[in-house]
């Protein structure tokens, strides 16, 4: 076994079509030079014209195709119940929350439905992962985010925590900026 990572992107694509094939033209260069992308695991028929199938190229691994996360939770829109999430199809989570009453002068504990969303508040799509691959991984992995980020609108993220440390990314003006705090800990 390698390292466990657990990767969290957050983006907003300016160009898709741009993007896929920089990330395309990535791949071609270093398959086999200086890395392995394993493109033969993701099974017969993977399309590389698609985002979706490449970013999980760079953030997963092929074994870990399920623990691929896509979307945020919301608070489900007022109106929305169990039963049309059901009917719908509608991926949903109940969530206990406590408030406090200041009439009765005690704390009540209500369900609050939240759905998963493909994109937050402010139209960022969200990616999570767990897996296991090579030390050194990261490099890759932030290589990526840096051919990304031309793509990218600005405030996309990029964290990263691998076995010893934590390391946080943004995208500003098309570029990568690492998080001064992610630096600190890694000291």
């Amino acid at each position: 076994m390698g390292q466990c990572y657990a990767v969290s992107l957050r983006y907003k694509i300016k160009d898709e079509k741009k993007l896929v094939k920089a990330l395309n033209r990535f791949i071609d260069e270093h398959e086999g030079k200086d890395c392995r992308f394993n493109l033969d695991m993701w099974g017969e028929g993977f399309d590389r014209s698609k985002f979706d199938n490449l970013v999980r190229v760079f953030f997963s691994n092929a074994g870990c195709y399920n623990q691929v996360h896509w979307g945020t939770l919301v608070k489900a829109p007022e109106g929305l119940t169990i039963e049309r999430c059901k009917e719908e199809k509608i991926p949903y989570y109940i969530k206990y929350e406590t408030q406090y009453d200041t009439i009765s002068k005690k704390y009540k504990q209500h369900d609050v439905l939240w759905i998963k969303a493909p994109k937050d508040s402010e139209g960022f799509s969200w990616l999570g992962s767990g897996f296991d691959a090579s030390y050194g991984w990261e490099s890759v992995m932030e290589k990526a985010f840096e051919v990304m980020a031309k793509y990218l609108e600005d405030d996309s993220e990029m964290d990263l925590d691998m076995d010893e440390c934590a390391r946080d990314f943004r995208v500003v003006g098309g570029k990568v900026v690492e998080d001064a705090e992610s630096l600190d800990d890694m000291e």
